[in-house]
């Protein structure tokens, strides 16, 4: 045989080899640089608006029902009612001493009935997940004042719980009608056992009806709003004020439909806003319902880090509780950009990005954060690279969740 055929043979199968042994080498190192899978997220790009959260304090002209007789209150008008001077809002019910637990056990049945009722009125303004988050927090909010031995609120927040864990029941399909009807009827029997009521409570003056005293309607008055003074009002804001006491009021009048809500927020958060615009403003009590609210006045003190922002409505929306402390979202603007879970943010060379998917490579891509909301980033999805990496664009595919990542490294989904 030939031997130049011959060498020309192992030539060809020594190169075959290599080539084995090249192939096998390149499976390896991807083999060795995969991991079991990756979760992945398309960009899509969203709106989103630009809020401020704080805590206000509600004011109204307000004057308070005074009633001197001893009882037991009951209250005879739905809070919100317009009532005319000389109309019955209350009666009071007596009895000797041996009916003292009955008089007890009507106050708490009547307080159960208002409390559902206020359930069945708010239930369609929340959404489950909306009801879950407000009862997290009221919970949260009733323990921290509770370790604080702090007592100012603690009766309202307890009575929002309760029409929160009602609304709850709604919303899961229990129907609580046959409740409403047992309490009405329990109603009947106590008062029928007590006797019927000793007197009534007549309103003194026009104006809307509300059942509760909080002790602090008489501190401000709408028009005092205009000159009350920065420190005044976070005093009211932080409870620093003690209330007024109550036992000898049937409720309240409410004089004007404007009502006000008081904000103290950040200076930078300030300059976002502007005195004399409207704003859509939502309060957490009320199944974060979103009012319209002018901004009235804005106090900016000299070498303070924080401004008192006051903004004014003149309409009363249905069923609003005007609980006088509660949180607001306060939305200056909108943006639009790429919304993707803060898990996948990363840092990389001092710059803040994502890791992206282009096939099965493993690439990084700059991100500019705009807003941080519910476990997300919204991004500009207009932004200029800083740096090395382009930016984040709308036909990417992010990495949300995966082991070791690195630039160039051949992943599965």
């Amino acid at each position: 045989m030939d031997k130049k055929y011959l060498l020309r043979i192992v030539g060809y199968i020594a190169l075959a080899l290599a080539a084995v042994i090249l192939i096998v080498d390149i499976a390896y190192q991807l083999t060795g640089s995969m991991v079991n899978s990756v979760e992945t997220l398309p960009v899509s790009l969203v709106q989103e608006d630009l809020s401020i959260t704080a805590d206000c304090y509600i004011v109204r002209d307000e004057v308070p029902v005074e009633h001197t007789s001893d009882g037991l209150l009951t209250h005879t008008v739905a809070d919100g009612t317009r009532v005319s001077a000389g109309d019955k809002v209350a009666e009071v019910y007596g009895g000797d001493a041996g009916q003292s637990e009955q008089l007890e056990q009507l106050y708490h049945v009547t307080k159960r009935r208002q409390l559902l009722e206020e359930a069945f009125d708010k239930k369609g303004s929340y959404s489950s997940g909306a009801v879950d988050r407000e009862i997290t927090r009221l919970k949260s909010e009733i323990d921290a004042m509770m370790a604080e031995g702090k007592t100012t609120g603690l009766s309202a927040l307890t009575d929002s719980l309760q029409v929160m864990l009602y609304i709850r029941e709604l919303k899961v399909g229990n129907d609580l009608s046959s409740v409403r009807e047992a309490l009405e009827q329990e109603i009947l029997q106590l008062q029928e056992a007590v006797g019927g009521a000793l007197s009534s409570v007549e309103s003194d003056r026009a104006g809307y009806y509300f059942s509760s005293c909080d002790g602090y309607e008489s501190f401000l008055r709408l028009d005092d709003l205009a000159t009350a003074s920065a420190d005044d009002l976070r005093a009211l804001l932080n409870r620093e004020t003690a209330p007024l006491e109550t036992d000898a009021t049937a409720g309240k009048i409410v004089t004007d439909y404007t009502w006000c809500a008081v904000t103290e927020i950040p200076v930078v958060s300030a300059r976002q806003l502007s005195q004399g615009s409207t704003y859509s403003v939502s309060f957490s009590e009320d199944g974060n319902a979103q009012v319209q609210m002018h901004l009235d006045r804005m106090i900016l003190d000299y070498g303070s880090e924080s401004a008192i922002v006051i903004f004014s409505c003149e309409e009363m929306p249905q069923d609003f509780s005007y609980t006088r402390y509660q949180s607001v979202s306060i939305v200056w603007g909108v943006t639009g950009g790429y919304r993707i879970p803060v898990s996948a943010l990363r840092n990389r060379n001092g710059i803040t990005g994502v890791y992206v998917l282009r096939g099965s490579v493993v690439e990084f891509r700059e991100v500019a954060p705009v807003v941080l909301s519910d476990g997300a980033v919204l991004v500009d999805s207009a932004a200029t690279p800083t740096g090395e990496y382009p930016m984040l664009n709308y036909y990417d595919t992010v990495i949300v969740r995966g082991k070791e990542l690195y630039v160039g490294k051949i992943v599965e989904q």
